[in-house]
């Protein structure tokens, strides 16, 4: 399947916006959104990224619940049609969805990155520090 030259623009946007989402936002203190908390553990060695796509939000994080690492939730949902979305910080998992990806992020934080079941059309107001922080 051949991909045109705006398709692939598309889809690398998406892909940056996926990445950085909120944490492109600035305080004094640098990003606001998806920042590690406060006495996040930093582990001793890289860790194997567990295997949770197709997981809702619950199954991962019960799947998580014996690993001591802290979880970073990214919730993507799409704004607008084409493929423009955003993706939110959420400290807890959020409430529905599906698990599209989970990888490791700085300080070894686990990033598991959550596509919303419907999109929200023009977004939403965001918690400056993120969801349930």
């Amino acid at each position: 399947m051949k991909v045109s030259r705006t398709e692939a623009a598309i889809s690398l946007t998406l892909a940056i916006a996926l990445v950085t989402g909120c944490s492109m936002l600035q305080d004094d203190q640098g990003p606001i959104g998806c920042r590690p908390p406060p006495g996040a553990r930093e582990p001793a060695v890289t860790r194997d990224v567990p295997e949770l796509t197709g997981m809702s939000p619950e199954e991962a994080a019960a799947a998580l619940a014996e690993d001591e690492v802290d979880i970073s939730w990214r919730y993507y949902y799409d704004t607008e049609p084409p493929n423009i979305g955003y993706s939110e910080c959420w400290c807890i998992p959020p409430p529905d969805g599906t698990v599209m990806a989970a990888s490791t992020g700085a300080g070894g934080q686990l990033i598991v990155t959550i596509q919303a079941p419907e999109p929200i059309p023009g977004g939403r107001p965001q918690p400056e520090r993120g969801w349930g922080c």
